[in-house]
C-alpha cells in the first residue's frame, strides 16, 4: 500500500483488514493479523476484532479481547453491549445480565440507533424510534428497493 499507492496505512485500515476477516469467517487470521502488527492495537481494531468474534461465535476469544477493549476505551456502552450478546448467543445469560447490571451501576447507556437518509443534496437523521420513521417503515422498504434496482439498471447500462 505504502510502495504501491504512497499512502501510509492508518488505524483505520487495519480495523478494515480485521472486520473483513471476520465477516469471511477468519478469525484466526484476524487475530494474527492483530499480533503482528508493529504497533498497539487501539478501540477501533479491538472493536473490529470483538465484532468478528462475535460474528464467529469465539466465546473465549471474545472475553479475552472485550478485556483488552475495556481497558482502552471503558466509556464506550457498544463494547459491552456486545460482549453481552456474545454471552447471550452462547446461552450464558446470567453472565450477559452481570454485564448489562454493571453498565447500569456505571450508568453507561447504549446509543439509540438511527439512520442516515441523503438524496444527493441534503442528509437527514432519523432516529430508529421516531414515530414517524416507524410509521413508515414499509415506504423505508420500498424506496430502498427502488434504489437497487436503479443501481442495478444504471450498472447493466454502463453508466
Amino acid at each position: 500500500m505504502t510502495q504501491v499507492h504512497k499512502i501510509r496505512p492508518w488505524s483505520e485500515h487495519y480495523a478494515c483488514m480485521v472486520d473483513m476477516f471476520g465477516q469471511a469467517g477468519l478469525l484466526g487470521e484476524a487475530k494474527q493479523f492483530v499480533d503482528q502488527m508493529l504497533f498497539k492495537p487501539d478501540a477501533s481494531i479491538l472493536g473490529a476484532l470483538l465484532s468478528a468474534c462475535m460474528n464467529c461465535r469465539d466465546l473465549e476469544m471474545g472475553k479475552e479481547v472485550a478485556k483488552k477493549l475495556f481497558e482502552v476505551e471503558p466509556g464506550n456502552s457498544g463494547n459491552y453491549v456486545l460482549i453481552a450478546n456474545i454471552y447471550a448467543s452462547h446461552g450464558r445469560l446470567e453472565e450477559a445480565n452481570e454485564v448489562r447490571k454493571w453498565m447500569m451501576s456505571q450508568e453507561l447507556r447504549k446509543a439509540k440507533g438511527c439512520s442516515l437518509v441523503n438524496n444527493w443534496k441534503q442528509t437527514c437523521t432519523l432516529p430508529m424510534l421516531h414515530p414517524w420513521r416507524q410509521a413508515r417503515a414499509g415506504e423505508f422498504c420500498d424506496v430502498s428497493g427502488m434504489m437497487d434496482e436503479f443501481f442495478r439498471q444504471k450498472s447493466l447500462l454502463g453508466a
